[in-house]
């Protein structure tokens, strides 16, 4: 094979020219065959379609999160009373030298610890809300997560109905709870089976040119 810059001539089946150590083209007409395009790859792209369960999905999604936020508010605000009630009577139920006076105090804090994480909590089912409107990808697998915890605490919320009588809640603070945990749990099913249909937000991704 002769070489195109040295003119110098090389055994077949060399890469490298012998005089002048410049590689050697893969054929005699001095052209290397392409048998792949050169340079960088297009990189497939997609972008999501929604389909007709995207926007039902966020409406229902939004409507759960802020009721389920202004509920859990609502609910701890106007039962401070039984939370008081049920905090005494379990403490002394377990034995402690508090007094009954140091014991409505030390409700009172804990009382008031509930109500911040609560309404911290609430906000953040707020913003999700706002987020699901996005269609942001991580806000749809937030809020499974919440509705799978949602879902778990419905047994413990069954368990405590027979204790209502007792506790000084009212029937309507602890149904109201249920019907919503009743609610996320069906929500939740539905949105596993709109991303194993469709994906994310039930959108279809579909392919475009780069």
């Amino acid at each position: 094979m002769r070489c195109p810059t040295c003119h110098a001539d090389n055994q077949t089946g060399s890469f490298v020219c012998h005089s002048c150590l410049r590689p050697l083209p893969l054929t005699e007409g001095g052209e290397v065959p392409m048998t792949v395009e050169t340079g960088a790859l297009p990189s497939r792209r997609f972008v999501r379609q929604p389909s007709e369960w995207t926007t039902p999905i966020q409406v229902t999604l939004a409507i759960y999160l802020v009721l389920s936020a202004v509920v859990s508010v609502l609910a701890l605000a106007l039962g401070q009373e039984a939370f008081t009630r049920a905090f005494v009577l379990s403490a002394t139920a377990r034995g402690t030298n508090l007094s009954i006076n140091e014991l409505t105090s030390t409700a009172q804090i804990s009382y008031e610890g509930v109500l911040v994480v609560t309404a911290f909590v609430s906000a953040l089912k707020a913003l999700l809300a706002a987020g699901g409107f996005m269609r942001w990808s991580w806000v749809y697998i937030t809020d499974m997560v919440l509705l799978a915890v949602s879902a778990v605490s419905t047994l413990g919320t069954l368990l405590l109905i027979p204790s209502v009588a007792t506790s000084g809640v009212l029937l309507g603070q602890a149904l109201i709870p249920l019907i919503l945990d009743l609610a996320g749990i069906c929500l939740f099913a539905w949105m596993a089976v709109a991303i194993s249909r469709y994906g994310i937000w039930a959108c279809r991704k579909i392919p475009v040119a780069s």
